[in-house]
Protein backbone atom coordinates (compact mmCIF):
# COMPACT_ATOMS: atom_id res chain seq x y z
CA UNK A 1 0.00 0.00 0.00
CA UNK A 2 2.61 2.11 0.85
CA UNK A 3 4.40 2.43 -2.68
CA UNK A 4 0.96 3.68 -4.61
CA UNK A 5 0.82 6.18 -1.80
CA UNK A 6 4.31 7.28 -2.93
CA UNK A 7 3.01 7.55 -6.71
CA UNK A 8 0.26 8.87 -5.96
CA UNK A 9 2.02 11.55 -3.89
CA UNK A 10 4.94 12.29 -6.58
CA UNK A 11 2.18 12.22 -9.15
CA UNK A 12 0.25 15.25 -7.19
CA UNK A 13 3.19 17.51 -6.56
CA UNK A 14 4.25 16.97 -10.17
CA UNK A 15 0.84 17.99 -11.87
CA UNK A 16 -0.12 20.72 -8.94
CA UNK A 17 0.52 24.00 -8.52
CA UNK A 18 0.40 23.78 -4.64
CA UNK A 19 0.61 20.60 -3.23
CA UNK A 20 0.32 19.82 0.86
CA UNK A 21 1.33 16.74 3.04
CA UNK A 22 -0.30 16.86 6.84
CA UNK A 23 1.05 13.25 7.70
CA UNK A 24 4.79 12.72 9.41
CA UNK A 25 8.16 12.87 8.05
CA UNK A 26 9.39 9.54 10.15
CA UNK A 27 12.62 10.86 11.77
CA UNK A 28 13.23 13.82 9.69
CA UNK A 29 13.82 11.23 6.70
CA UNK A 30 10.67 12.26 4.58
CA UNK A 31 7.06 12.01 3.64
CA UNK A 32 6.07 8.36 4.66
CA UNK A 33 3.78 5.77 4.17
CA UNK A 34 4.72 2.68 5.22
CA UNK A 35 3.70 0.57 8.44
CA UNK A 36 6.37 0.41 11.09
CA UNK A 37 9.20 -1.67 10.14
CA UNK A 38 10.10 -5.03 12.62
CA UNK A 39 14.00 -5.68 14.29
CA UNK A 40 14.58 -9.18 14.80
CA UNK A 41 17.74 -10.29 17.39
CA UNK A 42 19.31 -13.78 17.65
CA UNK A 43 19.54 -14.13 20.97
CA UNK A 44 20.73 -17.86 20.80
CA UNK A 45 23.88 -18.77 22.66
CA UNK A 46 24.74 -15.39 24.09
CA UNK A 47 25.25 -14.82 27.78
CA UNK A 48 23.00 -13.06 29.90
CA UNK A 49 20.38 -13.07 26.62
CA UNK A 50 16.86 -11.80 27.41
CA UNK A 51 14.81 -14.21 25.31
CA UNK A 52 16.38 -17.75 23.81
CA UNK A 53 16.65 -18.05 20.06
CA UNK A 54 14.97 -15.44 17.64
CA UNK A 55 12.48 -12.83 18.78
CA UNK A 56 11.09 -10.05 16.54
CA UNK A 57 10.56 -6.84 17.95
CA UNK A 58 7.27 -4.45 16.50
CA UNK A 59 7.41 -2.43 19.05
CA UNK A 60 9.62 0.32 19.57
CA UNK A 61 9.47 1.03 23.66
CA UNK A 62 9.44 -3.11 24.42
CA UNK A 63 13.07 -2.93 22.05
CA UNK A 64 14.57 0.16 24.34
CA UNK A 65 13.59 -2.03 27.30
CA UNK A 66 15.43 -5.51 26.40
CA UNK A 67 18.66 -3.67 24.70
CA UNK A 68 19.78 -0.89 27.71
CA UNK A 69 18.92 1.16 30.93
CA UNK A 70 19.65 4.60 28.65
CA UNK A 71 19.66 5.94 24.75
CA UNK A 72 23.26 5.58 24.79
CA UNK A 73 23.46 1.94 26.05
CA UNK A 74 20.78 1.06 23.50
CA UNK A 75 22.57 2.61 20.55
CA UNK A 76 25.76 0.54 21.75
CA UNK A 77 23.82 -2.58 21.70
CA UNK A 78 22.16 -2.72 18.57
CA UNK A 79 25.89 -1.81 17.50
CA UNK A 80 27.41 -4.56 18.66
CA UNK A 81 24.21 -6.83 17.59
CA UNK A 82 24.34 -5.56 14.27
CA UNK A 83 28.12 -6.12 14.21
CA UNK A 84 27.88 -9.53 15.14
CA UNK A 85 25.27 -10.20 12.33
CA UNK A 86 22.78 -10.67 15.38
CA UNK A 87 20.01 -8.02 14.16
CA UNK A 88 18.27 -7.53 10.90
CA UNK A 89 15.82 -4.64 10.68
CA UNK A 90 12.75 -5.73 7.90
CA UNK A 91 11.57 -2.04 6.88
CA UNK A 92 9.36 -1.10 3.94
CA UNK A 93 10.71 1.85 2.28
CA UNK A 94 8.31 1.45 -1.08
CA UNK A 95 5.84 4.51 0.47
CA UNK A 96 9.07 6.59 1.80
CA UNK A 97 9.69 9.58 -0.41
CA UNK A 98 13.28 10.91 0.90
CA UNK A 99 14.12 14.30 1.43
CA UNK A 100 16.51 14.65 4.05
CA UNK A 101 19.19 11.68 3.46
CA UNK A 102 21.00 11.97 6.43
CA UNK A 103 19.56 11.14 10.11
CA UNK A 104 18.81 14.69 11.79
CA UNK A 105 18.40 12.27 15.27
CA UNK A 106 20.95 10.14 15.28
CA UNK A 107 20.81 9.43 18.92
CA UNK A 108 17.09 8.27 18.90
CA UNK A 109 16.84 4.46 18.21
CA UNK A 110 13.48 4.74 16.00
CA UNK A 111 15.84 7.49 13.59
CA UNK A 112 19.23 5.14 13.92
CA UNK A 113 16.48 1.39 12.47
CA UNK A 114 14.83 4.28 9.88
CA UNK A 115 17.62 5.02 8.35
CA UNK A 116 19.27 1.66 8.36
CA UNK A 117 16.47 0.13 6.85
CA UNK A 118 16.30 3.20 4.10
CA UNK A 119 20.00 2.71 3.07
CA UNK A 120 20.64 2.41 -0.32
CA UNK A 121 17.14 4.50 -1.80
CA UNK A 122 17.35 7.23 -3.70
CA UNK A 123 15.21 10.22 -2.86
CA UNK A 124 13.08 10.92 -6.27
CA UNK A 125 13.14 14.83 -5.36
CA UNK A 126 16.62 15.52 -6.22
CA UNK A 127 15.86 15.03 -9.88
CA UNK A 128 12.52 16.45 -10.06
CA UNK A 129 13.54 19.70 -8.46
CA UNK A 130 16.78 20.07 -11.26
CA UNK A 131 13.80 19.94 -13.54
CA UNK A 132 11.79 22.32 -11.68
CA UNK A 133 9.37 20.69 -11.28
CA UNK A 134 9.38 21.38 -7.39
CA UNK A 135 9.28 24.22 -5.03
CA UNK A 136 10.65 23.16 -1.24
Amino acid sequence: MGASHRSATLEGMDQSDVFMYAGHARYGSGLDFDAKFKVTINWEGMPGAPAPGKVVYEDLEALKKVLGKNNQAVLKKVAELEQAGRLSIEGKSEGNILINPENQHPQELGAVLMYKSLQGQDSPLPQALTQDHYRL
